[in-house]
């Protein structure tokens, strides 16, 4: 079974503009949207029409963790989340111009109790060495790195593959677990660890040294410059196919989805990664979640 784990799940509230957004006056978005967020979440959501099942794991509270677990349900989706004791799940605002660079305002979540860490811990005792645990996203405000390292310690300990796509402090912090996958894209990779990857070559140089902290294999996604998937064997890269970008959210957990979909049915990474961009490229083609025809049509591009 595959667990995403998303520690910081949100509803996300989609504004879109025909004009650029203008600070200290009032704009009008010609729609509004609403979805179910956290990467790990999206990444679920893909899995699922890929037809491959998965379990949501994280904290929702609120209204809106409601939310979020009745469309999960709706979808089809088997969740097990831990219901906050105190705090609301987070909505963040996307600010919308198609075909252009999107503007986010993420909010910074709930304050988790102790009790709430203890019951995420408690369910992930009940996963095994048959399991894959995919932890997306990042960290609830205040949440100590010390606890993230204990959930990590918990996973591994359980001979369970662990893939993460998460950045900064995190990351290294994951490294040392070895985690089957590292997936980001170039911007998390520059920021975690200070270095230029505006280049394959940049890309790479910084994939390798994650490589030498602990990390099995690394993936990163470069928008239309396309992805690269690097390890202490290979190197491989993809180009991104053309077409019309609608939205980017959630294109690199849809990239993760089908990554990890691909390589638990071939066990071959360089399928895995071209199912990757495929899945990334389709979410990035739609209004919403990609369909079976926008997803075959993009997988003719990508060879």
């Amino acid at each position: 079974m595959i667990y995403t784990v998303t520690l910081n799940p949100a509803l996300d509230v989609i504004l879109r503009l025909r004009e650029p957004c203008r600070v200290g006056e009032i704009n009008r978005a010609y729609e509004e949207t609403y979805s179910i967020g956290g990467k790990g979440i999206n990444a679920s959501r893909i899995l699922k029409i890929l037809k491959r099942d998965s379990i949501a794991l994280g904290f929702i509270g609120g209204y809106i963790g409601l939310i979020i677990e009745y469309n999960l349900k709706e979808e089809g989706i088997k969740s097990d989340f831990v219901k906050l004791k105190n705090g609301y799940t987070r909505s963040n605002v996307k600010i919308v111009l198609e075909g252009r660079e999107e503007t986010q305002v993420n909010a910074p979540g709930p304050v988790l109790a102790k009790e709430d860490i203890m019951n995420l811990t408690k369910k992930l005792t009940k996963i095994n060495k048959e399991d894959m645990v995919v932890v997306c996203g990042g960290l609830p405000q205040a949440f100590p790195l010390t606890v993230f390292d204990n959930l990590l310690k918990i996973i591994t300990g359980k001979h369970a593959e662990l893939v993460v796509n998460i950045f900064g402090a995190a990351l290294l912090r994951a490294l040392k677990y070895k985690p089957l996958i590292v997936a980001l894209n170039a911007n998390e990779l520059a920021d975690t660890l200070y270095v230029p990857t505006k280049t394959d070559d940049g890309c790479i140089k910084a994939a390798k040294r994650l490589i030498k902290m602990g990390a099995q294999n690394v993936v990163i996604t470069r928008g239309a410059e396309g992805s690269i998937f690097v390890n202490e064997e290979m190197i491989i890269k993809v180009k991104s196919p053309k077409g019309r970008v609608i939205s980017t959210i959630g294109s690199g957990d849809a990239f993760l989805a089908g990554f990890v979909d691909e390589y638990l049915k071939s066990k071959s990474f360089e399928k895995a990664i071209k199912k990757g961009v495929i899945l990334g490229s389709a979410n990035a083609f739609s209004r919403g979640l990609p369909d079976e025809k926008i997803i075959a049509e993009v997988t003719k591009q990508v060879k």
